[in-house]
């Protein structure tokens, strides 16, 4: 344990997405059941620094690993770089995988999207995508073109783009693909934007292009239903044998800052068959969340890095003289381990954990003061 220092610390309030969860509905249990999670850290500037992205294994009942990007960026806050691992079950370890690479103009917008992928024979990044994107002179993007590396000839050979159209308010009114076939670009599909009597955004009718009729027929619709600005509900239908037939609502929730906490989507089957229920679930990161403290007793509990393979630092200030825990708990709150406990002076504390015999997966600690009082956090272990 280190004593660094004992000051006061300004926080700035900012909301950062530090969790998204997806599960799937058992119609046979009645339950949902956990599928995919991610789980995002961020610097001091509200950078998003790293993720990781883990499989629920039903067999082994616990969270597999699956991918593990940092971030790079520069200091204007733009995304320089992604390098991500990937999970390697037979080795228990991560190995390099996918690198992506961003270019930036003046006016801090993305130009180029470079995606590279390892070559575990060369020891090398080998070139697989890129992206190129153009502005208006409203700064909004006109078009997008997505370029594949042909290795043999080591050129760039442009593989689709999209195209953004916009009226004379600078309102998005349509959106067209187009695919690169036998040198020649040739129409895929087209969304038009609709409104409603208020002007803002209602809906769009997705259209594909019929090469034999060398004509557009609608293929489907999406209908939105807003309220105070943001969508609570969207309603797709296809057009099948010159009927609507309703195939998927996708219903939204927000909490009371306007931040989408909840996704769920409803997806028809087969006539007979349950539907498909999916879920995701968001949580932000408050900074810092001291929703259960009053007065003055603490003012930050963090660790750093997180997520982590084995080693961590629990950084924690106490601002009042006083007797404290520091308690690790899994998810379904059992006592893991007792990482402080004793009588504190004021001042900014440093601990080392090691995650020793620990599963990967999601814990909390929580501070727990003399008086009752408590603050917890997150931890994510990716390395075991």
């Amino acid at each position: 344990m280190a004593i660094l220092f004992a000051t006061t610390l300004t926080i700035s309030a900012q909301s950062m997405m530090e969790h998204a969860l997806t599960q799937r509905y058992n119609h046979d249990t009645g339950s949902w059941e956990e599928v995919y999670q991610a789980i995002m850290s961020y610097d001091e500037n509200g950078n998003e620094v790293g993720t990781i992205t883990q499989n629920w294994s039903r067999e082994q009942t616990q969270w597999t690993n699956n991918n593990k990007c940092t971030n790079t960026f520069d200091e204007k806050g733009n995304k320089l770089a992604a390098e991500c691992l990937a999970w390697e079950e037979a080795t228990n370890s991560w190995v390099k995988s996918y690198r992506f690479e961003f270019t930036h103009n003046s006016d801090n917008q993305k130009t180029v999207f470079l995606d590279l992928r390892w070559n575990e024979e060369t020891g090398t990044w080998d070139k697989q995508r890129k992206d190129t994107y153009e502005y208006n002179a409203d700064g909004k993007c006109k078009l997008y073109t997505w370029y594949k590396f042909e290795s043999t000839s080591g050129d760039w050979m442009p593989n689709m783009k999209v195209e953004y159209l916009f009226d004379e308010e600078g309102i998005q009114t349509e959106q067209r693909k187009a695919d690169f076939k036998n040198g020649d670009w040739l129409p895929s599909w087209r969304n038009i934007y609709e409104f409603d009597e208020k002007g803002e955004h209602s809906g769009k009718v997705v259209m594909h292009w019929n090469a034999k009729k060398a004509s557009w027929t609608e293929n489907s619709r999406w209908d939105y239903v807003k309220e105070n600005g943001k969508v609570v509900s969207s309603n797709k239908t296809d057009f099948v044998q010159g009927n609507w037939n309703h195939s998927q609502e996708v219903s939204y929730q927000y909490d009371k800052q306007g931040r989408k906490i909840e996704k769920l989507s409803v997806t028809k089957t087969s006539r007979g068959a349950e539907d498909h229920l999916m879920r995701t679930r968001y949580v932000y990161k408050e900074a810092p969340d001291l929703s259960t403290l009053q007065g003055k007793t603490a003012a930050e509990l963090s660790n750093y890095p997180n997520p982590f393979d084995n080693l961590t630092t629990i950084r924690f200030e106490v601002a009042e003289e006083g007797r404290l825990q520091i308690q690790l708990f899994d998810l379904q709150g059992k006592l893991i381990r007792e990482i402080a406990n004793g009588q504190y002076m004021p001042g900014v504390y440093e601990i080392g954990f090691e995650a020793g015999d620990l599963v990967s997966g999601i814990y909390h600690y929580s501070m727990i003061m003399s008086d009752g009082r408590s603050i917890s956090r997150k931890m994510v272990i990716t390395g075991n």
